[in-house]
């Protein structure tokens, strides 16, 4: 034994040694590893500061070494496109809160592909959230296309459920209607600067403009 260096190792081995019954619902090698990519680049937008490396077959897929700011990672992830593209969220309500960024609305995408949204710090896939996402910027930008976010919304520890999905990859609110409202909220307040910024530069000037 040895000291470790700097850093996590994670070694998996006989996977379904005690539960050989679940390995036939496995899918294609390429549809497994696509899961693990997805995961493993939600957690290295979420945490900006930890460094994540991913080999698969021989091949280094994805490497955050040095890359720690997340208009960065953004942008070396999902796009040049998103640089100094980005909205700040930040927005409480009682013991909630929503933070994290978002595209402006001259950055959208045909899907969903590029929103990471945890709660408390766990990634989820939440049909709720993803609603409110929709519905606050459906004013912005046209129907069927979506905003990239990176959200963390803040719930006390009390009021979700994080027990409802085999995966942990959803969770329930105790209040789900206040959640919605609280996201929407959020999502409109980081977009509203820039929408009022559009209005005003369409806007024909009034007399007093011109007296200043």
């Amino acid at each position: 034994p040895v000291v470790h260096s700097k850093g996590t190792s994670v070694t998996v081995c006989d996977l379904f040694r005690n539960i050989p019954v679940r390995q036939k619902f496995l899918k294609s090698p390429a549809t497994e590893f696509s899961y693990i990519h997805d995961l493993l680049v939600g957690l290295s937008l979420h945490y900006p500061l930890i460094e994540f490396v991913l080999c698969h077959d021989q091949k280094e897929v994805l490497n955050t070494r040095g890359i720690l700011s997340l208009d960065d990672r953004l942008a070396v992830l999902w796009g040049k496109e998103l640089r100094g593209k980005l909205l700040p969220v930040k927005f409480e309500l009682s013991d909630y809160s929503v933070t994290g960024v978002i595209s402006s609305p001259a950055v959208n995408y045909s899907n969903r592909n590029r929103q990471v949204v945890t709660v408390n710090g766990r990634l989820i896939k939440s049909a709720v959230l993803q609603r409110a996402l929709s519905q606050a910027a459906a004013d912005a930008i046209p129907n069927g296309r979506f905003l990239a976010c990176v959200v963390n919304i803040g719930v006390p520890n009390g009021h979700v459920d994080i027990n409802i999905h085999p995966q942990k990859l959803d969770v329930r609110f105790a209040n789900s209607g206040f959640v919605f409202d609280v996201v929407m909220k959020a999502i409109r307040l980081a977009l509203s600067g820039i929408r009022s910024e559009e209005r005003l530069a369409a806007a024909p000037p009034s007399s007093a403009t011109w007296l200043k």
